[in-house]
C-alpha cells in the first residue's frame, strides 16, 4: 500500500515542495480572464495518478513501490469552477520485482468513495491550467475531524470501520514478501492530495500531484506482515503524475483497465524512474 506516515514527514519534504510549487503557484497572481467560449470540460473522463514511494518491508528491506489508481469521473463546468465527481476503478501496486506482491482487491477498491471536489480554471503565459485544492479521504476509520484527527492503532478502536465488508477490520490488503511471507494485511488509512494540471488538448489534463498518505497497521493474518512500514521520502517530487483524458459517456471501469497503460504513458511520458 501506499505512503505511511507522510504526515509527520511533511517538514522533511519542504525541498520537495518547493519544487511542486513550480506548477502549483505560478498561477497566483495570473490573468484570471479565461475565455471560456473555447473551453467545455463537461463530461467524463479517466482520471489516472501514478504515486510512486519507497518502503521498508519487513524481510524485504527499501522496496520502491508504485501505485496507480484509476478513477472514471464527471467534470462539470461553470465559467471558470468545475466540480469532479466520480468512482474508483482500480487500484495497482506495482513493487518493479516479483519478489515483492501488494494486491487491492476488489472489495477494497468497490469501498472506496469520492466525494464531490471544486478546482478552478487559471491561465497564464504557460497556458491553461485546472488547479484543484486539498481534498482528504480517510479509509477504515470513521473520525470527527477527518484531517486532523489521528488515526487508529489498534483493531479495538472504536472509530474503526469494516469499509470493505471482509469482517476484518479497517481495510484489507494483500501482500506476498520472498515468496515466503505471504497474508493480509489490517490497515486505516488517509490521503491527502491537490493537484495542478495543464490543459494540452480540449479532452487532454496532465499534471503533477503533491500527494500525502498515512497508513496504520490494524493487524495482520501473518504476524510478521503485522510490523510497522517505514516509508522514506521519495527524492523526486515531480513523480507524482496524473492524466484526465475524456471519454464518451459510455466509458466504464473496464475500459479503463483496457486503456491503463495508454493513460499511465500519457501522465508519466518519460517513465517513472
Amino acid at each position: 500500500m501506499r505512503g505511511h506516515n507522510r504526515f509527520e514527514i511533511v517538514l522533511c519534504l519542504t525541498a520537495g515542495f518547493l519544487a511542486l510549487s513550480s506548477f502549483s503557484f505560478p498561477l497566483v497572481g495570473s490573468d484570471p480572464q479565461i475565455d471560456i467560449d473555447r473551453i467545455d470540460l463537461d463530461g467524463v473522463w479517466a482520471f489516472v495518478q501514478s504515486l510512486p514511494e519507497i518502503d521498508v518491508l519487513p524481510v524485504a528491506g527499501e522496496v520502491k513501490l508504485t501505485s496507480t489508481v484509476g478513477l472514471i469521473v464527471s467534470l462539470t463546468q461553470e465559467g471558470t469552477t468545475v466540480t469532479i465527481d466520480g468512482t474508483y476503478c482500480l487500484t495497482k501496486v506495482d513493487a518493479g520485482t516479483p519478489l515483492v506482491e501488494v494486491e487491492i482487491p476488489e472489495a477494497f477498491v468497490d469501498s472506496l468513495f469520492l466525494a464531490a471536489q471544486t478546482a478552478s480554471l487559471m491561465s497564464s503565459d504557460e497556458g491553461i491550467f485546472l488547479v484543484q485544492g486539498w481534498y482528504t479521504e480517510v479509509r477504515g476509520a470513521s473520525l470527527e475531524d477527518p484531517e486532523n484527527d489521528p488515526l487508529p492503532e489498534s483493531a479495538d478502536d472504536p472509530r474503526i470501520v469494516d469499509q470493505d465488508g471482509d469482517g476484518k477490520p479497517g481495510m484489507t490488503v494483500n501482500a506476498a514478501i520472498l515468496g515466503i511471507v505471504e497474508g493480509e494485511r489490517y490497515i486505516a488509512n488517509r490521503i491527502r492530495y491537490r493537484f495542478t494540471g495543464e490543459l494540452i488538448d480540449p479532452d487532454t489534463i496532465v499534471g503533477r500531484i503533491e500527494w500525502y498518505s498515512e497508513e496504520t497497521t490494524l493487524g495482520a493474518s501473518n504476524p510478521i506482515l503485522a510490523a510497522a512500514i517505514t516509508e522514506l521520502p521519495y527524492p523526486d517530487p515531480d513523480g507524482y503524475r496524473f492524466v484526465l483524458k475524456r471519454f464518451d459517456r459510455s466509458f466504464t471501469c473496464a475500459d479503463l483497465h483496457d486503456h491503463l497503460d495508454e493513460l499511465v504513458r500519457l501522465a508519466c511520458p518519460d517513465g517513472n524512474e
